[in-house]
C-alpha cells in the first residue's frame, strides 16, 4: 500500500469527523463482507496469539483491531464492522489488563478467600481492575474512532469493574447497596443519553447513535436493579411495583425524546429476568416462563405500534417549556422514524 492510499484514508476520515457524520447502517455488500472478514480474522488471530498468554495475546488483539479500525472505522464509518472490531478491542484490553494485574493481585492478597461459591478474592480483584483499565482503553478507542457503541461499552466496563472491587472489599455492603447503586447507574446513563439527544434533535449526527446505545444500557441496568435478586428468590409484588414505576418513568422519557428503545430494552430485560426466575422456581407454583416471555413480546410489539400516536397525544400536553424546542418534531408528517 502506497503512502498516497493512507493519505486519502486520513483525508476521508477528517472530512467525516468535521461533519460529525453518522456511521453507515446500510453500507451494502462491503459492510457485510467487512464484518465477516473482521470477525473471522479477529477470531483466528485472537485464538492463535492467546497461546502466548493473556498479556501478549491481549496486546496483540488490541493492536490488530486498532489497525483494522484505522482502515475501516475511521475513513468509511461502516457500523457493523466497527462494532465487531470494538468488541474485539474491548476483549483484548480486558485480557491484557487482567494479565498485567495478576502478579500485583497475588501480592496484595496472598491467599485467595472465597467470596461466593464460584468467586474468590483474587478473581474479584483481578476482574475489577482489568475491567476498569479496559474501560480506559475503550475510551481512547472512542476518542480516535468515534464508534458510538464505545461510550456504552466503556461505561458498562467501568461500572462492573467498580462493582467487582466493591464486592472484594465487602460482600455484605455490596449486597445491601446493589439496588440503589445499579439504579443510580441506570439513571446516570439516561441523563447522559438525554444530554446527547438534546444536542441533536434531528438525529442527523453520530451523537444520536451514542444516545441510542446509552438508552439500551440504561434500560437493562434499571430493570436489573429492580429484578437482580431473582436468581435466589421468586418475583414478589414489591418487584412488580418497582418495575411498574420504572417502566412508567422510562416510558415518559422515551415518549418525550422519541426513544422507544429505552422502554423496549427495559421490557425485554425484565421479561427475561422474570421468566428465568419462574423457570428456576417451577415447583413453587409460579407462572410459566413462556407466559412472561409472551407478555414481554406483546409489550414490545404494542409499544412499537402505539408509540407514535401515543407520543402525539401525550407530549403536547406536557409542561415542557423551552425544552420543546430541543425535541424531535411531534407532528407525524415531520417526525422521523427513530429507534
Amino acid at each position: 500500500m502506497s503512502a498516497e492510499f493512507f493519505r486519502e484514508l486520513d483525508k476521508a476520515a477528517r472530512e467525516r469527523q468535521v461533519a460529525d457524520a453518522k456511521f453507515q447502517q446500510n453500507g451494502g455488500i462491503r459492510m457485510w463482507l467487512g464484518s465477516l472478514a473482521s470477525a473471522a480474522a479477529l477470531f483466528a488471530f485472537g485464538k492463535s496469539v492467546l497461546v502466548f498468554g493473556l498479556v501478549i495475546g491481549g496486546l496483540s488483539v488490541m493492536f490488530f483491531t486498532w489497525l483494522c479500525a484505522e482502515l475501516v472505522s475511521r475513513p468509511f464509518r461502516l457500523a457493523l464492522p466497527s462494532i465487531v472490531l470494538l468488541i474485539g478491542f474491548s476483549a483484548g484490553a480486558f485480557f491484557a489488563s487482567s494479565g498485567l494485574l495478576d502478579p500485583l493481585v497475588k501480592q496484595i492478597a496472598q491467599e485467595p478467600t472465597a467470596l461466593t461459591a464460584s468467586l474468590n478474592s483474587h478473581q474479584a480483584l483481578r476482574t475489577g481492575g482489568g475491567l476498569i483499565f479496559a474501560a480506559f482503553f475503550v475510551g481512547l478507542y472512542y476518542w480516535r474512532f468515534r464508534v458510538p457503541l464505545a461510550v456504552s461499552v466503556a461505561s458498562a466496563l467501568f461500572f462492573i469493574g467498580a462493582f467487582s472491587l466493591l464486592f472484594y472489599q465487602s460482600t455484605e455492603a455490596t449486597n445491601r447497596w446493589a439496588l440503589p447503586i445499579t439504579l443510580s447507574f441506570g439513571l446516570v446513563m439516561v441523563a447522559l443519553a438525554v444530554r446527547y439527544d438534546l444536542t441533536d434533535p434531528s438525529r442527523a449526527t453520530r451523537r444520536s447513535d451514542v444516545a441510542y446505545w446509552l438508552y439500551l444500557l440504561a434500560g437493562v441496568a434499571g430493570s436489573q436493579a429492580i429484578l437482580g435478586g431473582l436468581e435466589s428468590e421468586p418475583a414478589t409484588s414489591v418487584h412488580m411495583i418497582g418495575l411498574s414505576v420504572l417502566l412508567l418513568l422510562f416510558g415518559v422519557i422515551g415518549l418525550v425524546l422519541e426513544r422507544n428503545i429505552l422502554f423496549s430494552a427495559t421490557i425485554l430485560s425484565s421479561g427475561l429476568s422474570v421468566a428465568y426466575s419462574a423457570w428456576r422456581s417451577a415447583d413453587s407454583g409460579q407462572s410459566s416462563p413462556l407466559l412472561w416471555l409472551l407478555l414481554a413480546a406483546l409489550g414490545i410489539l404494542g409499544s412499537a405500534v402505539c408509540w407514535r400516536p401515543l407520543r402525539l397525544a401525550v407530549v403536547p400536553r406536557l409542561p415542557l417549556g423551552r425544552l420543546a424546542d430541543k425535541l424531535p418534531p411531534i407532528q407525524p408528517e415531520k417526525t422521523r422514524a427513530c429507534p
